[in-house]
């Protein structure tokens, strides 16, 4: 510890050594830190890439295919009699109604090829718009092994016959309608992977990869890299490629190139950059095992170059400051000292401003946030009355609430004051209180009269020194008048603070008003609309006790409603008509259903009546002799109301004519 003493004193001795220690000292910080911030740098790219991969493994996932290609797949399998009779082998190849039904699902979900295959493997019927492979055997295809044993796959692959690359979804066909009867074949859906898989990795962010269990990449966000295989590529593996016939023709003559890179490594280099690689793998239930997504990002996206050297630099500049500025301070240090405590003491003073301003501050936000929460001018004026007493020394008060119709102010609350004075009205300019009112300013009484005013106790009564009386004002509109009465002159901090308070109070006074207009009215429309209600029934048991149907239709044709009769002589129920028009009936003859229709149009425009005798088959299922009335009627403002109709029965009148 002494030689190291002695060290630092030798340093200082020797000119532009605290300068020459500070930048080696910079030097080493800048690596250290650029080292850590590509660490953490690279731990963030890893997390967001994670979080992608995690996405699209989603997007990518059997559950998340279900909901088109999955679901058509399964349905058709397990419903569509005629598919069943195809993989059967009941139709023939291609037959034309099998063909017509494939294309109906085919085009209505944009898939490129869909497929018949019997128990065998042999494609029965294939529709597509590109060459068909019907009659060939796919028995070899993993997608059609998994499905004749009853379980769903996703299939990547390149067709044999149109040479490009699709995404293969395929499900048993059973023998019934029922999952547990036999598995007679296998339909398979086949969606084009060119564009879409590509397209779907680049909208990922960064470069991507598909690559196969084989190592093959199937897509990715940069054309030359697609159908290379992972390094190293030995004998074994591409005979296993080529076994699995999953690429189609492209393996069959030619040795597949190898990518540039490996993608199994967390960084990979690129054009001379470093790229961060993260991985997650894509279960299809595929036979080889899981698929793989690798996604790939400049790590300059999240620790550039340029930042680096910027960091540094700006570390090795601060540290050759720091050591000028150092050599300076060994000459300043006992002028410094005296400076120092000067600042010091004025730095305590000005922190405890800032402190006894906080707690000012939240004093205030306290009290306002209690006044807010008044429901009514009582609780109002608790609270208010309360604080004020306690923080302005206040020992009598009186709130006033404005009514600027009428020109007078309303005494809601106070401190101290007998409740028998509540209600009273002062008009305005009328006494202090009416002046203060009438003028919209704030007044101040020091040594009032001793017959004004008294402040009582338990004890006894005293005189106030000073009255105060604030208009509470919202808006340039008077809303209310506070008087208070305090034994104390209030300092300018007491003065700010109330004129805070005020300002608050009138605020709550407006919204208190507001709602109590608000409860006024909505006890208003209570009372309007339970009238209304009675009114409705009322009229409803006045209709229901008249013995002929009747109905009445709104402007727009459509039923409103009926009386009891209505409902027995047709055995109807209300709820099946209301809100129909008599088009919407299609028991009725559609030339009975237009000709009504186009009648109740005019009977409800120009307000017309119809009177005829109809034979109308009632519930009893006979022809009654009747009279048919409807009328239209219009609205208090002229507009057209609706109409009004009535069947009358005079089937047993008539009958008695003729008896009779």
């Amino acid at each position: 510890m002494k030689n190291l003493k002695m060290l630092f004193k030798g340093l200082y001795k020797f000119p532009g050594a605290p300068l020459l220690v500070c930048v080696i000292l910079g030097l080493l910080l800048s690596l250290l830190v650029v080292s850590v911030l590509q660490n953490y740098s690279d731990a963030r790219g890893r997390t967001e890439l994670h979080i992608k991969l995690e996405k699209l493994q989603d997007y990518l996932s059997i559950p998340a295919m279900r909901n088109r290609a999955i679901g058509v797949a399964s349905l058709l399998g397990l419903n569509e009699p005629l598919i069943k009779r195809a993989a059967a082998g009941e139709t023939g190849l291609d037959t034309a109604e099998v063909l017509h039904r494939l294309q109906i699902a085919r085009k209505q979900f944009d898939f490129e090829g869909m497929y018949v295959i019997d128990r065998q493997g042999l494609i029965i019927a294939n529709d597509t718009d590109g060459k068909k492979s019907t009659g060939s055997s796919v028995a070899f295809r993993p997608y059609f092994q998994l499905a004749i044993k009853g379980q769903e796959s996703v299939y990547l692959a390149i067709g044999t016959n149109s040479d490009t690359r699709g995404l293969f979804i395929a499900a048993p066909i059973y023998a019934t309608s029922e999952k547990h009867s036999a598995i007679i074949g296998v339909v398979a859906i086949k969606i084009s992977a060119e564009k879409p898989l590509s397209n779907l990795l680049k909208e990922v962010g960064g470069e991507a990869l598909l690559i196969s269990p084989q190592g093959v990449v199937f897509a990715a966000t940069r054309p030359e890299w697609q159908l290379r295989v992972t390094p190293p590529l030995d004998e074994e593996r591409l005979q296993e490629i080529r076994a699995r016939q999953q690429f189609g023709l492209r393996f069959e003559r030619e040795r597949p190139a190898e990518l540039d890179f490996d993608p199994s490594r967390h960084f990979i280099e690129l054009e001379g950059k470093r790229f961060i690689a993260e991985q997650v793998a894509i279960d299809w239930n595929d036979s080889g095992g899981p698929w793989l997504v690798v996604l790939m990002e400049d790590s300059e996206l999240w620790l550039p170059e340029s930042r680096k050297l910027k960091i540094a630099g700006i570390i090795v500049f601060i540290a050759s400051l720091m050591g000028f500025a150092i050599q300076q301070l060994v000459n300043r240090t006992r002028r410094l000292n005296a400076s120092l405590a000067g600042e010091n003491e004025a730095r305590t003073k000005a922190q405890e401003n800032i402190v006894a301003a906080a707690e000012e501050r939240a004093l205030i936000a306290k009290v306002t946030a209690e006044l807010r929460h008044a429901q009514g001018y009582t609780e109002l004026v608790q609270t208010f009355m309360h604080h004020a007493s306690q923080l302005f020394g206040i020992g009598f008060g009186l709130f006033y609430v404005a009514d600027n119709t009428r020109q007078q102010l309303k005494l809601v609350g106070g401190y101290g004051v007998a409740i028998s004075e509540l209600g009273k009205i002062v008009p305005y300019g009328e006494s202090l209180v009416g002046q203060c009112a009438l003028e919209e300013k704030a007044l101040q009484i020091n040594q009032p009269p001793a017959d004004y005013i008294h402040i009582a106790s338990g004890g006894g009564a005293a005189v106030p020194k000073v009255i105060l009386l604030h208009p509470l004002v919202l808006n340039e509109k008077l809303v209310g008048v506070l008087e208070l009465a305090s034994f104390n002159m209030l300092t300018a901090k007491q003065e700010k603070m109330l004129a805070e308070f005020t300002a608050t109070t009138a605020v709550i006074i407006e919204m208190i008003e507001q709602r109590q207009a608000l409860e006024l009215e909505f006890r208003r429309q209570q009372a309007s609309e339970e009238s209304l209600r009675h009114q409705a029934s009322l009229q409803q048991a006045l209709i229901d006790n008249i013995p002929y149907p009747i109905f009445y239709k709104g402007p727009d044709c459509r039923f409103l409603g009926f009386n009891r009769a209505y409902e027995k002589t047709f055995d109807i129920k209300r709820e099946f008509l209301i809100g129909k028009k008599v088009l919407d009936l299609d028991y009725l003859p559609l030339d009975d259903r237009t000709a009504y229709q186009q009648e109740d149009e005019r009977v409800i425009a120009e307000m017309a009546e119809v009177q005829r005798e109809m034979l109308i088959p009632f519930a009893d299922g006979e022809l009654h002799q009747t009279l048919y009335c409807v009328s239209g009627f219009r609205l208090d403002d002229g507009q057209p109301g609706g109409l009004v109709g009535m069947f009358i029965d005079f089937t047993k009148h008539q009958e008695g004519l003729k008896n009779g």
